[in-house]
């Protein structure tokens, strides 16, 4: 909230000839304000901002640091309201800022699940960036030497799923609004320069950001002493058959026996349609395994226990 403050002068209002302004945004980045280590998440300057760094963020595995990119939002209003005003005399006097709100659509991959997913944003104090048709990561200029995201409001998030019509596609609608600390002013933004170099210059183009894909190992079937099959697949799907997930490598697992607490190494993984066959060296009957999947770009909601037969 903008409020005038005593022996501050008024400011000149001349600029240069290309001031530079945000574009619209097309993607967004949220990523928790606060991490678990009471440090604040920020984009600073001294860091290198390649596609390591984010890359890094996106499949960091503690989630109070994790940056969570969006695919592309469609009829983006992002809109500080009429100030609240208080009239007397026939004449309106301010008295602060309107609330600043956020509404976007989400048509391509519309789906129920997508919106639990921005509906669990919800209750934890998140900031977001945005991502702009011109290649910025747009946020909030206040620190020195830093970018920090758009603070958003603890629990006024919200996204809803509305089923395709027959006018109309189907689409996650979501809409939010921004803290009161947030200032318009302080809006600024990092753009990207493909051929730049050194610290703080944008060398990725944000609008190739891309958030992780969940995928869930199913129970492991033909079990023996030397081997299992572990089915795998997204979390999208018909109500019976999930999608199944193809690409993963022996490199992607890991496989740990819980009973005599010893890593064990994976002699060779074989996939098929979805299915990956392990083969590993002979276990102990009764023996209880803890197979781990991570790949990036890919994100596993569990980790599977076996019970050697």
């Amino acid at each position: 909230m903008a409020n005038c403050l005593c022996g501050e002068g008024a400011q000149n209002l001349g600029q240069p000839s290309c001031p530079g302004s945000a574009a619209r945004p097309v993607k967004l980045d949220f990523v928790q304000r606060i991490a678990s280590d009471g440090t604040e998440n920020k984009i600073l300057a001294s860091e290198t901002l390649n596609a390591a760094y984010f890359t890094a963020l996106f499949n960091q595995t503690d989630k109070t640091k994790k940056h969570y990119p969006t695919g592309v939002i469609k009829n983006v209003v992002d809109e500080r309201g009429d100030p609240v005003t208080y009239t007397a005399d026939g004449i309106d006097y301010f008295v602060s800022e309107g609330n600043r709100t956020f509404t976007f659509e989400i048509i391509e991959g519309a789906h129920p699940l997508l919106a639990k997913a921005y509906n669990s944003f919800r209750c934890k104090d998140m900031t977001v960036y945005n991502l702009s048709l011109d290649s910025q990561i747009v946020g909030n200029t206040k620190l020195d030497g830093a970018l920090r995201g758009f603070r958003i409001e603890k629990n006024t998030l919200y996204a809803k799923f509305i089923p395709r019509t027959y006018t109309e596609p189907a689409k996650v609608m979501v809409t939010m609004t921004f803290s009161p600390l947030e200032d318009d002013a302080y809006m600024g933004y990092i753009e990207y320069s493909a051929d730049g170099t050194g610290a703080g210059v944008l060398t990725v183009d944000p609008l190739e950001f891309a958030g992780l894909v969940d995928v869930t190992m199913d129970a492991a079937t033909d079990l023996s002493v030397t081997g299992f099959t572990v089915p795998m697949t997204y979390i999208y799907g018909d109500a019976f058959t999930k999608l199944p997930f193809e690409g993963a490598l022996l490199a992607d697992f890991t496989l740990y026996n819980e009973t005599s607490e010893a890593s064990i190494t994976i002699t060779s993984v074989d996939p098929s349609d979805g299915s990956y066959l392990f083969v590993i060296p002979t276990q102990t009957s009764a023996h209880v395994l803890s197979l781990t999947f991570s790949k990036s770009g890919f994100e596993s909601t569990n980790v599977l226990s076996i019970v050697v037969p």
